[in-house]
């Protein structure tokens, strides 16, 4: 149980260089799996996802839904949201 602990924090907040091998490990044992989900180390621990590339499947659409760019009249409220929330600063 502790080796399950260290490598749960390992994966969780540990180099890169470990939580990448971790992550090759991972996509070689399940190939059928598109990403992965986990707790960002940049973030507080927040949830983040790491999808594959390619995917495995089909974790996203071949082409959007919708393409706007940011300067797209509308977006600065929600774009202003989401960088207050990550803590960043939006740029004009």
């Amino acid at each position: 149980m502790a080796h399950a602990r260290r490598a749960s924090q390992e994966i969780s907040s540990g180099a890169k260089k470990v939580t990448q091998a971790w992550a090759r490990a991972i996509r070689a044992e399940l190939p059928d799996v598109d990403g992965l989900w986990y707790r960002s180390s940049m973030d507080g621990g927040a949830p983040a996802v790491c999808l594959w590339d390619p995917p495995a499947g089909t974790a996203l659409p071949t082409t959007p839904d919708i393409l706007l760019g940011l300067d797209h009249p509308g977006l600065d409220v929600p774009l202003a949201r989401v960088c207050r929330e990550l803590g960043y600063v939006l740029l004009d």
